[in-house]
């Protein structure tokens, strides 16, 4: 799968000549697998490990496109990626947590099985208001992974400066098709280029060489193209892009 470059920018309008990227892995059942390792902690208080690991928990998996298997044993070496992968698992997050000046610092570790890429970043969460900036960081976290997963981002890192308004669209776009996608057995990759009107309907959309080296796919994606009334649009007019070019794989 070919890589492509997308280019963040904090001012929206700068991306408006230039086509929003996306990718899409199957449809609403088939979620992007994640696994929260136990959070360690160090010092003399109550140890909030559970407090924080539930706040990532709930930020990753509350959007609807990530999901973590209660039921998941991981594996003995939780540092191989071929193990993770084995079990369909796309990404590892473990951390620590630590009292510093009172502060609980965590410095977590977020580990890509597919790219094998690794990022690693530390936060101050205020003691006083535990679960409020761990969910806050958690968001970050959410959406570091967001674009790493739907959007062929070429570098996985925290997303310190994204525009979050242009992240919400872009999610709402990829949501909206995965929402309608129903699971079937073709297999294949495909990308599409839509021309979209202002309101969210889709004026037209071009399948591209590589959507037909399986028939069934390409008529799959082509019938999911046409049954999307609209993609989304109100409170997004600012960030909206006519050009939507989005790759669908199974």
């Amino acid at each position: 799968m070919k890589t492509i470059l997308f280019i963040l920018c904090s001012i929206s309008q700068a991306l408006a000549s230039e086509p929003i990227t996306l990718l899409l892995s199957g449809g609403f059942q088939e979620k992007t697998q994640f696994y929260v390792l136990p959070i360690t902690y160090e010092g003399d208080g109550i140890n909030p490990s559970y407090e924080v690991e539930e706040a990532i928990k709930v930020a990753i998996s509350g959007a609807g496109l990530f999901t973590m298997s209660a039921r998941l044993k991981p594996p003995e070496n939780t540092q191989n990626s071929s193990h993770w992968q084995f079990l369909g698992v796309r990404f590892v997050l473990s951390g620590h947590l630590f009292e510093k000046d009172n502060n609980i610092i965590l410095r977590l570790h977020v580990q890509d099985t597919l790219t094998g890429q690794g990022l690693q970043v530390s936060s101050a969460l205020l003691a006083n208001q535990l679960k409020f900036s761990a969910q806050l960081f958690a968001d970050q976290i959410y959406r570091t992974l967001f674009y790493a997963a739907h959007t062929n981002l070429n570098t996985f890192e925290i997303l310190q400066n994204e525009d979050t308004a242009l992240t919400n669209y872009m999610h709402g776009i990829v949501k909206t098709f995965k929402n309608q996608w129903q699971k079937s057995d073709n297999k294949g990759e495909c990308l599409a280029y839509i021309n979209q009107l202002p309101g969210g309907g889709i004026f037209t959309h071009n399948l591209q060489e590589n959507c037909f080296e399986n028939p069934g796919f390409a008529e799959e994606i082509d019938q999911l193209l046409q049954q999307t009334e609209a993609l989304p649009y109100e409170h997004y007019q600012q960030q909206f892009n006519k050009n939507i070019h989005i790759t669908f794989t199974r």
